[in-house]
């Protein structure tokens, strides 16, 4: 018996530090790094995530946008059409830098109401927008365009319009603002600390097949950052949420519309 409980002993606490070695392999394989050389070179992005955001999203390059819409994307997602262009923006087309004469452009930045969640393509209300104008027929070409990004607040809005948005050259930029802006920017790419002893891995496994331990063994995580603790995102990130980081967001808005001379609208 004592020598059984030994020998049981050890083959778990082995089958924990091998999870655990294997967990952390599979974390390596996610970096952050990794994700951007396999979007580079064009290959599907190696996350292992129960959200749906992770076959549609990828890591910035800019590190205050910190995630986007992958580029040239045309599938199902939610049972939706979703499109976008070689830009990363949710439009069926691609728009030029440069700007037609006697147009009139219009730039949207926003979360997941402007990007149109649980909307086929073209059902947007940007793009809605632009149809309507157009059919004015008035002699003027009005080009709308779409940079809603799920999970977007205020901070990240506006880094998308700087990194972005500016190169169009828009009159306008319209601000799709939601109560959840004071948030941090819903979903990141989180790393699991596999050194901590507060719970077995291996136990998880086998016994507890819950989400959170599924997830767990992902070594990244797409996460919904609503349930973050604050210590674990970047000072420059966490700094975006509340009072004062909408503040913030929309003063530096009010700078770039008076230095690029476009006029805002925020609703």
């Amino acid at each position: 018996v004592v020598l059984a409980t030994f020998g049981l002993a050890i083959s778990l606490v082995a089958g924990e530090i091998g999870l655990r070695a294997v967990y952390s392999a599979r974390q390596s394989a996610n970096s952050f790094d990794r994700l951007k050389a396999a979007r580079r070179a064009g290959k599907p992005l190696p996350v292992r995530s129960t959200h749906p955001m992770a076959i549609i999203i990828q890591p910035s390059d800019d590190p205050k946008v910190v995630y986007e819409l992958q580029p040239d994307l045309n599938r199902e997602f939610g049972h939706r059409l979703l499109r976008t262009n070689s830009q990363g923006l949710r439009e069926s087309r691609e728009y030029a830098t440069q700007r037609a004469p006697g147009s009139v452009r219009i730039v949207g930045i926003g979360d997941s109401g402007m990007f149109g969640w649980n909307l086929d393509q073209e059902q947007d209300y940007m793009t809605v927008l632009e149809t309507n104008l157009n059919r004015r027929q008035d002699g003027i070409l009005y080009e709308v365009l779409n940079m809603g990004v799920p999970g977007y607040n205020t901070q990240l809005e506006v880094e998308q319009l700087r990194a972005k948005g500016l190169a169009y050259k828009p009159d306008i930029v319209i601000v799709g603002w939601c109560v959840n802006d004071f948030s941090l920017p819903f979903f990141l790419l989180q790393k699991e600390n596999y050194r901590r002893l507060d719970k077995s891995f291996l136990y998880g496994l086998l016994f507890k097949r819950t989400k959170e331990f599924t997830e767990l063994g992902q070594g990244i995580t797409l996460h919904d950052l609503r349930d973050y603790a604050p210590d674990s995102v970047a000072p420059e990130i966490s700094k975006g949420a509340d009072v004062e980081g909408v503040r913030a967001a929309l003063a530096k808005l009010k700078r770039m519309g008076s230095e690029a001379g476009f006029k805002l609208l925020v609703f």
